[in-house]
C-alpha cells in the first residue's frame, strides 16, 4: 500500500507532500512491525487450564489445546486501539469516530470491550454492516426484472434490525409468494425469475454449503448426486414462477385501450403499470419434467418428476404448497446437520477470518474442519441458542482467540489455520466506503439514502393497483398521461421564466425579477398534480414520477433536526452508508472501484489491491468533501487548541490511535514545511487515508 504513495510522489510539486508521503510509509512499515506500540495486558489463557465458565473461554481453551498440539503459540491480546477500531469495522462496518475513540481509551473498566461489543451489536450500525454480508451472498438487487425490489432489500434490513431467528427467517423467504410490495420475502425467488433451476441450485449452496449446480447437466464427478438427485431436489419449488400472473387482463386492457383511441403515451403508461402486476411469485401448478437428453437409467426423458432430498427426509403432503412448505421445513431444520453446520461456520469466518471449513460453500465429501471438536461445540451453541445470530456473534467477539494481534502471513485455502489471532485482511468495499463517510459527516449510521424514503408512498399506490380491474387500470394509464402533460408544461413555463429572470437580472431592472420570482414560486407550488382516481371502491390520489424523485430527495432534518443543512441531502447520495444505495451500486460508483459484488454470483466481492482502488483513493472526488470545511475531519481539527493537539486529532480520526512521538515530530517538521496549516491538514489527511494502516482491519 505505502507503495503506491511512494510511486506517486514523483507527481507532486508540494514540498510538505512530499514529506508527508516519505513519512507515510515509515507508517506503513511499523504498522506491520510484531510489537504492538502500546504494550499488551498479561493473558490469561497462558495460565492453567481454565474452567469453561462461558462459551468464550470454551472456545479459547479448544483453540489453545489446537495450537499446542500443532506446536504453535497464541499471539499476544491486541491493544485497545487497534482492538477498538478492528471492533467498530467488524462489527458496524465503519471505523469509530473521534469522540467514539476518546471515549474507549480513555475508560480503565475492565469488562470495557465486552460492553463494547454489546453497544455496537445493538446498534443500528449493525444492521447495515450484516446486510452488506447477506445481500452478497442473497445476491439481492434492488432493480430486478418485473419492478421495483427494494421492499426485498429493506426486508433484509429489517430482518437483521429485529435479530429474526436464521432458521425463521431462511423459511420466509423459501415459502413466501405474492407482489415484493406485498410479501417482500418473495423478492428471493423473484431475484432469480425465469430461472426455477437456478434458484435451486443457489438455495443449496447458501444454506446448504453442497454445489449441486453441475448436476444440472450430467452426474456429479466428485460427489455422490446424480442428475436424478438434482431434480429431485428442483422437483419441490418448480410449481412456482414468477411469469406472466395477470397476463389475461392484458388482452382487455388493449380492447378497452384501442375502443378509446388511446394516445401514444396513454398507451405506454398502461404498458408500464401491467408491467409491474404480471410479476409475482405464485403456484402456478406445474410440475417437473425431466429434459428430453436425459440418459440415465433410473428414468426416461420427459419423466414428471418426484420430489425427494439428497439426504434426509422431507414429509410432503397432497399439494405442491405442501411441497414448497415441506421442502422449507426440512432445509432449515436442526435436524439437517449440513444447515447448522453451514451457517456456523459462515458466521465463524465472518468474525475470525476464516472458516474452520474452507471452502465454506462447498462442503464435500473430503472437507475436514481445522477444529473438529470445535465446530461440534459451535453447532451445539447455535442450536441452543434457536440460531440467534446476534447472539452466537457476540460469544465469538468476547473470546480473547478474536482480540489476540493479527496474522500478516498469507494464506492459501489448503492451509489449516489454528487461529493464533484472525488473519490481517484489507477492508470490504463497504467497509472502506463507510469509514469515508464517517470522515464526512455526523450521525451516518441514522441517515437514510433516497431509495428508502419513498418505499411507503410507492407501497401505498402498487397496493391499489394489484387490486385493479382492467377499466380501472386504464382510467389510471389515462390519469397519469394527463398529469404527466400538465408537469411538463408547468415545466416549460418555469423554464422560460428563469430564462426571463437572467436577463432581467442582467439588466438591472429588480422590479421585474421580484414580480418573475412570485410567479415561478406559484408555479412551483402546482408544479406536482395530483388526480384522484377509483381502484378497488377507493379513491387514490395519483402521483407522478417526478412526485416520486421528490419524496426520494427529502431533507434529513425532518429525522435528524440537529443536522447541518450542508450535509442534510447532498448530491448524488453521498454522506450515506453503502446499505442505503442501490445493491448493488452504479458500475461507475466508487463502490465497484473498491471491489463491491455486483451481486450476479454468490458472495462476489473483490478484496484485494488493485491500481483503479489505488488511483482512487488518491485523487477521488470524495477527498474534496473529506476536506470540506464542514466535514466531521475538519471539524475535529477546528477543535484542537495546538499544533500538537491537531496532530493527535488526525491519529485518533483516521486511525484510532494516538501517534508515536516519532511520527510526531514528523508531523510537525511537515507542519513547519507547509505555507498554511491547512494545507499540512489536508496532506497527512489525504497521506494516512493512503497508507496500508488505514486500509486495512488490524
Amino acid at each position: 500500500m505505502s507503495h503506491w504513495i511512494v510511486t506517486a510522489a514523483g507527481a507532486v510539486a508540494s514540498e510538505s507532500l512530499l514529506l508527508f508521503l516519505f513519512w507515510s510509509g515509515t507508517v506503513a512499515r511499523a504498522e506491520s512491525a510484531d510489537a504492538p506500540p502500546v504494550p499488551s495486558p498479561p493473558d490469561p489463557a497462558q495460565c492453567d487450564q481454565a474452567a469453561d465458565t462461558n462459551p468464550s473461554e470454551k472456545i479459547d481453551r479448544l483453540i489453545k489445546e489446537a495450537l499446542v498440539a500443532a506446536g504453535q503459540n497464541p499471539n499476544p491480546i491486541a491493544d485497545d486501539a487497534t482492538f477498538l477500531r478492528r471492533a467498530y469495522l467488524d462489527l458496524i462496518g465503519r471505523i469509530p469516530t473521534l469522540d467514539e475513540t476518546r471515549a474507549f481509551l480513555s475508560t480503565g473498566h475492565p469488562d470495557k470491550r465486552a460492553s463494547l461489543v454489546d453497544r455496537l451489536l445493538e446498534s443500528s450500525g449493525y444492521a447495515l454492516h450484516q446486510f452488506s454480508y447477506w445481500a452478497d451472498l442473497l445476491r439481492a438487487k434492488s432493480d430486478m426484472p418485473g419492478g421495483p425490489s427494494d421492499f426485498y432489500t429493506a426486508w433484509i434490513k429489517q430482518s437483521l434490525r429485529e435479530n429474526t431467528p436464521y432458521d425463521q427467517w431462511v423459511r420466509e423467504m423459501l415459502t413466501a409468494q405474492g407482489y415484493v410490495w406485498s410479501t417482500p420475502a418473495a423478492g428471493y425467488f423473484q431475484r432469480d425469475q425465469a430461472m426455477p433451476l437456478d434458484n435451486m441450485a443457489n438455495t443449496v449452496q447458501v444454506f446448504l454449503g453442497t454445489r449441486l449446480e453441475c448436476a444440472q447437466c450430467h452426474n456429479h464427478p466428485f460427489e455422490a448426486w446424480t442428475r436424478h438427485d438434482f431434480y429431485r431436489m428442483a422437483a419441490y419449488r418448480h410449481h412456482l414462477s414468477t411469469v406472466n400472473f395477470h397476463q389475461a387482463q392484458w388482452p382487455e386492457m388493449q380492447r378497452l385501450l384501442d375502443q378509446r383511441g388511446a394516445s401514444k403515451d396513454v398507451r405506454s403508461w398502461a404498458s408500464r403499470t401491467f408491467a409491474l402486476l404480471k410479476r409475482r411469485v405464485y403456484d402456478a401448478e406445474r410440475q417437473l419434467q425431466l429434459p428430453e437428453d436425459y440418459t440415465d437409467d433410473d428414468a426416461q426423458p420427459g419423466q414428471v418428476v418426484q420430489p425427494a432430498t439428497i439426504f434426509g427426509d422431507a414429509t410432503c403432503g397432497e399439494s405442491v404448497c405442501d411441497h414448497q412448505q415441506a421442502f422449507a421445513e426440512w432445509l432449515a431444520s436442526p435436524h439437517n446437520p449440513h444447515f447448522t453446520t453451514v451457517i456456523t461456520n459462515r458466521m465463524w469466518k465472518k468474525v475470525m477470518g476464516r472458516g474452520l471449513i474452507e471452502p465454506v460453500d462447498d462442503m464435500n465429501q473430503s472437507a475436514s474442519a481445522s477444529h473438529p471438536e470445535l465446530l461440534q461445540y459451535l453447532e451445539t451453541l447455535m442450536v441452543e441458542n434457536q440460531y440467534d445470530l446476534r447472539q452466537f456473534q457476540r460469544v465469538l467477539y468476547n473470546t480473547r482467540t478474536y482480540q489476540r494481534a493479527v496474522c500478516s502471513r498469507d494464506l492459501v485455502e489448503e492451509d489449516r489455520y489454528y487461529f493464533p489471532g484472525p488473519p490481517l485482511k484489507q477492508m470490504t468495499a463497504e467497509q472502506l466506503w463507510d469509514s469515508l463517510m464517517t470522515l464526512m459527516a455526523p450521525d451516518i449510521d441514522l441517515r437514510q439514502g433516497e431509495r428508502f424514503r419513498a418505499l411507503h408512498y410507492l407501497r401505498e399506490n402498487l397496493c391499489g393497483y394489484e387490486r385493479a380491474t382492467p377499466e380501472e387500470l386504464v382510467d389510471a394509464s389515462y390519469q397519469a398521461a394527463e398529469v404527466r402533460r400538465l408537469n411538463n408544461e408547468t415545466q416549460e413555463k418555469l423554464f422560460a421564466l428563469e430564462k426571463r429572470i437572467a436577463e432581467a437580472e442582467k439588466s438591472g431592472d429588480a422590479d421585474i425579477v421580484k414580480q418573475l420570482r412570485a410567479e415561478v414560486s406559484e408555479l412551483e407550488h402546482y408544479s406536482n398534480h395530483e388526480i384522484p382516481i377509483r381502484i378497488d371502491g377507493r379513491t387514490w390520489l395519483y402521483r407522478t414520477q417526478d412526485e416520486y424523485r421528490q419524496a426520494k430527495r427529502m431533507s434529513l432534518e425532518e429525522s435528524l433536526p440537529h443536522v447541518d443543512s450542508y450535509w442534510s441531502a447532498p448530491e448524488r447520495n453521498w454522506c450515506v452508508r453503502a446499505a442505503e444505495l442501490s445493491s448493488p451500486a452504479d458500475s461507475d460508483h466508487p463502490l465497484r472501484t473498491f471491489g463491491q459484488s455486483d451481486r450476479e454470483q454468490i458472495d462476489n466481492a473483490s478484496s484485494g489491491p488493485t491500481i483503479p482502488l489505488a488511483l482512487t483513493l488518491m485523487n477521488g472526488e470524495y477527498f474534496k468533501m473529506v476536506h470540506h470545511a464542514e466535514s466531521m475531519l475538519m471539524r475535529n481539527v477546528r477543535s484542537a487548541r495546538s499544533p500538537a493537539e491537531t496532530v493527535e486529532v488526525l491519529y485518533l480520526t483516521l486511525l484510532s490511535r494516538f501517534p508515536s512521538e516519532d511520527e510526531a515530530q514528523v508531523m510537525a517538521a511537515a507542519q513547519g514545511h507547509a505555507a498554511e496549516p491547512q494545507e499540512a491538514v489536508e496532506d497527512a489527511a489525504w497521506a494516512l487515508i493512503n497508507t496500508r494502516e488505514f486500509m486495512f482491519v488490524r
